[in-house]
């Protein structure tokens, strides 16, 4: 597929514990029905703090690839991210609206 635009989720996460590893997982959803998903190693969410990461807060920060077929609507997408043990970290959960134009607002 051909690639319209990138919408970036971040937020300022703040962990008691130190994470070596772990996986994160998205479902982003038009109306309610899952339309796409993504899956990442959550070491990479945090560039500023590479596995093994300890205690402290960071802003974690995901790319995705907003396909040019995607129909206009008003999105939401929840993330989870989970450590070397498979614990959640997070939950974060985030909307957003492509208009007729592929524009993410």
């Amino acid at each position: 597929f051909s690639v319209s635009s990138v919408a970036v989720v971040s937020t300022q996460s703040t962990g008691a514990t130190s994470v070596s590893g772990g996986s994160w997982s998205m479902v982003v959803k038009l109306l309610g029905i899952p339309v796409q998903s993504y899956t990442g190693l959550t070491c990479s969410l945090a560039p500023t703090c590479p596995c093994p990461c300890p205690p402290g807060s960071y802003t974690i920060s995901i790319s995705i690839a907003v396909p040019s077929f995607s129909p206009p609507g008003s999105y939401t997408a929840e993330t989870i991210v989970k450590d070397q043990t498979g614990q959640q970290l997070s939950c974060i959960d985030a909307t957003f609206d492509i208009s007729s134009s592929k524009e993410i607002m």
